[in-house]
């Protein structure tokens, strides 16, 4: 089966049933924390390809990892993946039913990467702005690139504003180059 309609059909089984049990919020979150840990641990990307462990035991190591952590549904769900050997498919699972929950409640992504660490107030300033000038809820994140040098890339689902020093130096460069 193609990857796409399994991711599909994974997700849309867990947000109606995370629905059915009013569980949304608690799964979303759950979601977040996987996510995070699939992207930044590298020995838990080792153990989800690792094809000599049954599922069960897989399945144990989950549960000893994140019982309590994570909502019996979400660990239910795991359960689900392992059972019928999609851990390799996880991320694309997890990843996609974090964005269906987004798309559905209308909240766009937005990241602010600035070349230092910037201040609360500012930052809020900013988020409520954004959400304002938006219309929708926004979910941010926050990265930090010394390279900028200065000032700030936003970056809104898909749509991109640099105003960073690093970028404006750039554009100087390329119409100096052009003329």
């Amino acid at each position: 089966m193609d990857n796409s309609r399994v991711r599909v059909r994974y997700c849309k089984a867990l947000r109606e049933l995370a629905a059915e049990k009013k569980l949304e919020d608690q799964v979303l979150e759950d979601m977040k924390q996987l996510l995070r840990v699939i992207q930044e641990s590298e020995d838990f990307k080792k153990f989800l390809k690792n094809t000599t462990l049954t599922p069960s035991k897989k399945k144990t190591v989950i549960h000893a990892l994140f019982k309590g952590k994570l909502n019996a549904l979400t660990l239910s769900f795991l359960d689900l993946v392992f059972d019928y050997e999609r851990e390799s498919m996880l991320l694309n699972i997890v990843y996609h039913y974090i964005e269906s929950v987004r798309l559905a409640k209308g909240i766009h992504k937005a990241t602010v990467t600035t070349a230092i660490e910037t201040d609360p107030a500012f930052k809020k300033k900013l988020y409520q702005k954004l959400e304002k000038s938006m219309g929708s809820k926004l979910e941010f994140e926050e990265k930090i690139n010394p390279e900028l040098i200065g000032g700030f890339i936003l970056r809104v689902d898909d749509l991109q504003l640099d105003a960073s020093i690093r970028g404006k130096l750039a554009k100087i460069k390329k119409s100096l180059i052009n003329s």
